[in-house]
């Protein structure tokens, strides 16, 4: 590649030539060592210079994008969310970015293009139960052919959701199933959640082959699942 000479003390956009830098590229091509308007001093490719490729050390850029009339949307309501004031967010160094009040209460961050474009109307709040534009009534079926039922009070519940299966047991037992616990469908249809359907399974084994331990198991067992037999 052929070397390009710079003068000393030639300006190029903020960029003032100091010295030719002692650094060179593994091809040979040339560095100099220049200062920024904001007085940052850097070792700067020779090319990147001639051809604007580098105008400064960033400050260019901020200034730049300083004097672009911004849109005040302080105050306008989009969805639930209300812009209160600009934020810098996620080491952005642009303040096109709002702090917005929820409807909720919650606080959230959100661009004025995401707010314009309707593409964020809450701090997620608005996406969940009968609120989300997806919501098909509480009931979907997952890739593998089970239904999950909506019950977000449920402990074990994720997004909202828990497999309805499982909650028919629940209501057949009278109480919430246990780690070891799990619900087989009879006629491997595993979206038939009837009653008749479903039967519970178990999947603990006795801790041994001694008699006390199986005698325990099966006392523990019959407790559990089957305590008339034990009057």
């Amino acid at each position: 590649m052929k070397k390009l000479e710079l003068q000393i003390g030639e300006k190029y956009n903020y960029w003032t030539i100091l010295s030719l830098s002692d650094f060179v590229s593994k091809n040979g091509e040339r560095y100099y060592k220049c200062q920024c308007k904001c007085g940052t001093i850097r070792d700067v490719r020779a090319h990147h210079l001639n051809r604007g490729g580098s105008k400064s050390c960033g400050c260019f850029v901020k200034e730049t994008m300083t004097k672009i009339k911004r849109i005040d949307i302080e105050g306008i309501k989009f969805g639930k969310l209300t812009p209160i004031k600009r934020v810098y967010h996620n080491n952005s160094k642009h303040l096109n970015n709002w702090l917005c009040k929820c409807d909720c209460g919650n606080e959230v961050v959100a661009s004025t293009g995401a707010l314009r474009r309707n593409k964020h109307l809450s701090c997620g709040c608005i996406r969940k139960g009968e609120e989300n534009h997806n919501w098909k009534g509480g009931r979907i079926t997952t890739p593998s052919g089970y239904v999950k039922k909506y019950a977000p009070e449920h402990p074990k519940n994720i997004i909202g959701y828990v497999l309805e299966h499982r909650l028919v047991m629940e209501d057949i037992i009278g109480r919430y199933l246990e780690p070891n616990e799990e619900v087989h469908h009879k006629n491997g249809i595993r979206d038939d959640n009837s009653k008749e359907n479903l039967e519970l399974w178990v999947k603990s084994q006795p801790p041994g082959q001694r008699v006390d331990d199986m005698v325990d198991f099966c006392y523990n067992f019959l407790k559990k699942y089957k305590p008339e037999i034990l009057k």
